[in-house]
Formats: structure tokens, C-alpha cells, sequence
């Protein structure tokens, strides 16, 4: 369980669950893999029950507020499956009327005698909700959007990140690294196809301006500067409040949490990672060497260098 219900217990009479979040007041929200939702007060008793679209489970689920969910549905784009485009909806959980917030490009694929490559250093959609609110935005440039149904006006962060340019040096390192990736999974035969990817391939300029959004409990936004998968730089967050205030920076210890914001090859971890932000600690997920999935609380120190880490 997440914060205060970790010291209780309650049960869900289904197979496998696409999502568990934990809502103000110690409520669980969790969408099972048979697309039916599930609302739990603080003490385990259910209090509201519902089926998604299919499509809902396919992605991510947030829960926003106590009637609207955003789903993210995955769907081929104007150029067909190696394209593929992802759209934000809110889901109104009492009528079930949806409504569309975006559509972004998602992890497109670039195709080469029955190889899937992907395109080096493409910029992804992010989103999250919390505190009544979901916030969104497509990492080729550095804005996040809100949209709520609570009559607060929506609000644009800008991150005011410095783009960092793709250098000879960082295209030598992709090609060095994606080369052992299939050199590891592939006949010898097939490696020249490879080589003659990363001839073609045309690289960006620059990085994406972010790779990860989070809100946190009390509404402030974490948006997480790129680093290259092949980093293991320690995780830096930009931190704002909703009205787009920078308030400072979050560094986390690149082992608090892995590698999973920079999976090589083929996007990010298929689960969430940082699992909740509170007033002063994080709670993260993380798997081990052996695929064992392990619970950590960090401290977090406000004016401090870094968090430290509390309890495993």
C-alpha cells in the first residue's frame, strides 16, 4: 500500500491491476486489466465502481478528481503502425462522455529489412495528474499544460531549460551502444542492416527539452531534465508550482531509481517509478538485479544536495 494505507490491508477480487494510486485522504484508485475501475475509502470499504473503454488500459490511467479520469489511448498514425500517435481523454466517470485534451506523435519506429529501429533522441509525450489537475506536454520543446474541471483556470509551465545540442560525440556513442544492443539479440548475419541504419539515420538537433513529469501531492509540478539513456547522471527536477513559478530543483541518486527514465533501447519502463512525492519524502519503486521490485522512502531534504535514503 501507499502512505498511511500501507498499515492496513484490503483486497481486489480480479486478475491483475493496470494501476493503484493513492488519492488525498488515503483513498486507492485502481483500474484492473479487465478494464473495470475501483474506488476504495481510507479504511478499505469501496465506494465506487465502473468499466473503462478497452483502450483505457492499454497506457497509463490518472485519476484526476472525483469524477473525471484522463486514459491515454495508443492508436496507428496518418502513416500507419511505425508511426503511432498517443491521445490524452478525460473520462467522465458518472456519464462516461470522454473528452480529448491532446494527440502527440509516440515512439515512432524506423523500419529496415524486418529490423524496428528507433529514432535516436525523439522527443515523447508526458503526463500526469494530481491536486485536481492533469499536466501534459510533448518533450520537442519545454511546456507542460493543465487542464481541470474544478474551474481553475489552465496554466502553461515553460522550463526554460537550455536545449543541449546532439554532438558527433553523442551520435558515436547511440550507434556504439544500439550496435551492442543487437549484436546481443541477432545472428552476425544481420548486423550489416545495422550499420546501414545508422548511416541513414537522420539525428535531431538538440535533445528533448524533458523526460518525465510528476505532480506532486501538494500541486507543485516535477519536470525531469533529459539525460541520454546511456547516463547515469544523477536524475535532476525542475520544480514549479501550478501557476508555472520555478521553485528550485530536485536531484535524485541515479541508483534510487535506475535506469528505468532512460531504458536503452525503445522508450521508458512500463511502470511507474516514482510512486509518490510528499512534503518532505519520495516514495519510489525499483527492481533489483534479479527483477525483484523493491519499495524505498527517501527523505526529502529541502536546500539540500540530494535525498537520502530512509527505509527499504
Amino acid at each position: 500500500g501507499l502512505g498511511d494505507v500501507y498499515k492496513r490491508q484490503f483486497e481486489v477480487s480480479q486478475y491483475g491491476l493496470n494501476c493503484a494510486q493513492r488519492l488525498p485522504g488515503d483513498s486507492i484508485f485502481v483500474v484492473g486489466v479487465d478494464t473495470r475501475f475501483h474506488l476504495f475509502g481510507p479504511r478499505g470499504e469501496k465506494v465506487r465502481s465502473g468499466k473503462l473503454p478497452l483502450y483505457a488500459i492499454s497506457m497509463n490511467s490518472y485519476y484526476m478528481d472525483e469524477g473525471h479520469l484522463v486514459v491515454q489511448e495508443l492508436r496507428d498514425g496518418p502513416e500507419g503502425p511505425e508511426a503511432p500517435h498517443t491521445a490524452f481523454k478525460v473520462l467522465d466517470l458518472k456519464s462516461g462522455e470522454i473528452s480529448p485534451v491532446a494527440t502527440y506523435p509516440f515512439d515512432r519506429t524506423l523500419s529496415l529489412d524486418g529490423l524496428a529501429f528507433e529514432v535516436p533522441f525523439a522527443a515523447r509525450p508526458y503526463g500526469d495528474a494530481g491536486a485536481g489537475r492533469f499536466w501534459y506536454g510533448y518533450s520537442d520543446k519545454g511546456e507542460i499544460y493543465s487542464v481541470s474541471f474544478g474551474g481553475e483556470p489552465p496554466d502553461t509551465i515553460r522550463t526554460g531549460a537550455p536545449r543541449v545540442s546532439v554532438s558527433r560525440e553523442h551520435r558515436k556513442l547511440y550507434e556504439e551502444i544500439d550496435y551492442e544492443y543487437w549484436s546481443g539479440i541477432h545472428p552476425s548475419g544481420r548486423m550489416p542492416i545495422v550499420s546501414r541504419h545508422h548511416r541513414r539515420v537522420e539525428y535531431p538537433d538538440s535533445f528533448p527539452a524533458f523526460q518525465g513529469i510528476q505532480v506532486a501531492e501538494d500541486g507543485n509540478v516535477w519536470i525531469l531534465r533529459y539525460e541520454p539513456r546511456w547516463s547515469q547522471e544523477d536524475y535532476v527536477w525542475d520544480v514549479f508550482d501550478p501557476s508555472g513559478t520555478r521553485l528550485g530543483s530536485a536531484i535524485f541518486p541515479f541508483d534510487a531509481i535506475s535506469r528505468c527514465f532512460r531504458t536503452w533501447p525503445f522508450g521508458g519502463c512500463s511502470w511507474k517509478t516514482i510512486l509518490e512525492i510528499g512534503d518532505d519524502y519520495v516514495l519510489t519503486a525499483h527492481r533489483d538485479e534479479l527483477s525483484v521490485q523493491r519499495i524505498k522512502k527517501f527523505r526529502l531534504l529541502k536546500g539540500s544536495v540530494r535525498p537520502e535514503r530512509r527505509s527499504k
